[in-house]
C-alpha cells in the first residue's frame, strides 16, 4: 500500500508526462496506482488536497476521477448574480423552488433546508 502522498506524486507524474489540462483515471486504476484493495473517502479526500496545493484539482465523477489544472479555469467566462436574475425569473428567495429547479436539472433529491 502506497502512502498518499506518494500516490498524489504518482497522479500528477502522470498528469505531467500527458501534458493536457484534464484528464480522467478509473477507480481501477487509483486502486493499482495506490496499491489498494478499497478506496475510502478519506484517501480521495487526502490526494485531493495534495494535488491542489500545487495546482491540480482532483475530482470524482461518475466514471472515476478527474485531474484538472486549476489555471485552466482561468479562462472560464465570468457570471453575475444580476445577470442570472435578468437572464432567468427564478424566485430566489423561495428556496424550495431554487432546490427544485436544481432538482429538475441535475436530479439532486438530497435537499434539506436545515443543513
Amino acid at each position: 500500500m502506497r502512502s498518499i502522498y506518494h500516490t498524489a506524486g504518482i497522479l500528477a507524474s502522470m498528469f505531467i508526462e500527458f501534458g493536457e489540462t484534464r484528464m480522467r483515471i478509473s477507480k481501477k486504476t487509483l486502486r493499482s496506482v495506490g496499491r489498494r484493495k478499497n478506496i475510502r473517502d478519506s484517501f480521495v479526500y487526502d490526494i485531493a488536497n495534495y494535488l491542489s496545493e500545487i495546482g491540480i484539482e482532483f475530482i470524482e465523477i461518475e466514471r472515476g476521477y478527474c485531474l484538472v489544472k486549476a489555471t485552466a479555469l482561468n479562462g472560464s467566462k465570468s457570471y453575475t448574480y444580476k445577470k442570472f436574475r435578468e437572464h432567468n425569473n427564478l424566485d430566489t428567495t423561495d428556496q424550495e423552488i431554487v432546490w427544485k429547479h436544481v432538482n429538475e436539472e441535475f436530479g439532486y433529491e438530497d435537499y434539506d433546508e436545515n443543513e
